[in-house]
C-alpha cells in the first residue's frame, strides 16, 4: 500500500468516550472527533477511513478491551506507558489536544524510526512552544543487526558509550536541546558495529549526582565501573552503576534528576541468508 495512504490514529479514551484524531502521511490534521465509548461506535469511525491504520493509546482501564476490538481492524496498536509518556503532560490540555500528540507521536516513531536525526526533529517541532520553559535532552540508536550498521542522534544528551575490544569509546553527535527552536537539524553519526560490542545510553542524572562535598559522580567513575565489570552481563552492570551512584550520594540528598542507563550487548549479527540476530538489553532506571 502507498505510503500517502497510511493514517496515524491516536485515541485518548476515558471511560465515556474517546478523543480521536487523525494524521496523514504528511502529518496533517485530517479529522478529529469524540465518541462514544463502544465498539460499534468506534468501529464505524474507523471504517470510514481509508489506507492503512497505524493506532496508539495509553494503557489504563480500557486498553485490553480496546486492542481487542481493534487488532482485526487496524495494521498496527502500540500502547504506552502514560507514567513514561512525559511528552503529553506539558503545555495545553484538552482530550482532543492529548489524541493529536498521541498521533503526532506515534507517526514521528513509526515514519521515520530508521532515521535518528529525522525522530528528534519531528520529536523537536512537536514540543516546541508546549513546554512551558522546560526543556528535553534525548539520544535515539538504531542498530541494523543484518548489516551491521548503526545510526546515532542526540539532542543535548551525554555520549553513547561503546566497549569494544577492552576499549571504551565516546560517540558523540549532539543537536540542541529539544524545544529550543522549532526547526533544527540533528546531525548524526554512522557507526560500524559487531558482535562483541557493548553499548550504553544513560541521562545525565547517572554522572550528576553529588556527595557530601559537593562532587559529582562524574564520568570518570562511570566509566572505571563499566572497565570492572567488562565480562559481567548487563543487568551486573546496571545494578553495579545504580548501587556505586546511590553510595556516592547521601541518603538525605534529593536526587535532582532521572536516572535512567540502557545497556546492549551484540551478542551475534545475521549470516547471509540467515535472520539470527540477537541482543541482550537492560533498562535501569528511577525518576524524580
Amino acid at each position: 500500500m502507498s505510503s500517502n495512504m497510511k493514517k496515524y490514529i491516536g485515541l485518548d479514551v476515558h471511560q465515556e468516550s474517546i478523543a480521536i484524531a487523525v494524521l496523514n502521511s504528511a502529518g496533517k490534521l485530517v479529522m478529529e472527533s469524540i465518541v462514544e465509548t463502544k465498539a460499534a461506535t468506534l468501529l464505524e469511525f474507523l471504517h470510514g477511513l481509508r489506507g492503512e491504520l497505524h493506532v496508539t493509546l495509553e494503557e489504563g482501564t480500557w486498553a485490553a478491551w480496546l486492542y481487542d476490538v481493534l487488532k482485526p481492524h487496524v495494521s498496527e496498536i502500540v500502547v504506552c506507558n502514560p507514567r513514561r509518556n512525559a511528552l503529553l503532560k506539558e503545555g495545553s490540555k484538552s482530550d482532543k489536544v492529548d489524541a493529536r500528540k498521541l498521533a503526532e507521536l506515534l507517526r514521528a516513531l513509526l515514519n521515520c524510526a530508521q532515521e535518528p536525526g529525522e525522530v528528534l526533529g519531528s520529536l523537536n517541532r512537536i514540543l516546541t512552544g508546549q513546554q512551558r520553559g522546560k526543556l528535553i535532552s534525548a539520544s535515539y540508536l538504531w542498530l541494523d543487526l543484518k548489516t551491521g550498521k548503526g545510526l546515532y542522534s542526540a539532542a543535548g544528551h551525554p555520549p553513547l558509550l561503546r566497549w569494544r575490544n577492552g576499549e571504551l569509546e565516546r560517540i558523540e553527535s549532539n543537536g540542541i536541546l529539544i524545544g529550543v527552536l522549532p526547526d533544527v537539524e540533528y546531525p548524526v553519526c554512522e557507526i560500524q558495529f559487531a558482535a562483541g560490542d557493548r553499548f550504553l545510553l544513560y541521562t545525565d542524572g547517572v554522572i550528576e549526582p553529588e556527595n557530601a562535598a559537593g562532587d559529582p559522580f562524574g564520568d570518570r567513575r562511570l566509566e572505571e565501573i563499566i572497565r570492572r565489570n567488562q565480562t559481567y552481563s548487563p543487568s551486573h552492570l546496571s545494578g553495579e552503576v545504580l548501587s556505586e551512584v546511590r553510595r556516592w550520594q547521601p541518603a538525605w540528598m534529593t536526587q535532582q534528576d532521572d536516572i535512567t542507563l540502557i545497556i546492549i550487548d551484540v551478542t551475534s549479527l545475521a549470516e547471509s541468508g540467515t535472520p539470527r540476530a540477537t541482543l541482550q538489553v537492560e533498562l535501569e532506571g528511577s525518576v524524580t
